[in-house]
């Protein structure tokens, strides 16, 4: 329950890659995921190739998407601050 709308996420792997899938039930330009999507493009473009970088890095590292904006970005909460950008 974020921001008390519910939502689905559903984790698997299939052969060596981690799959998450995050649906809410409205228009997919309206849907958190997409919205953060956006965010953290908008993000890149702003901060450049160094700091895309960075993100890929922690990626590899096991850290997911929205947390590794968190890391850099120094947000509290990254799942709810990147829907604010």
């Amino acid at each position: 329950n974020i921001n008390n709308e519910e939502f689905l996420v559903c984790n698997f792997k299939l052969e060596e890659f981690l799959i998450e899938i995050f649906a809410q039930n409205k228009p997919t330009i309206q849907q958190n995921a997409y919205c953060h999507m956006m965010a953290e493009y908008k993000i890149l473009q702003e901060k450049g190739e160094e700091f895309k970088q960075k993100i890929i890095d922690l990626k590899k590292k096991g850290i997911k998407t929205e947390p590794a904006f968190g890391l850099l970005l120094g947000l509290e909460n990254p799942y709810e601050d990147l829907l604010k950008f």
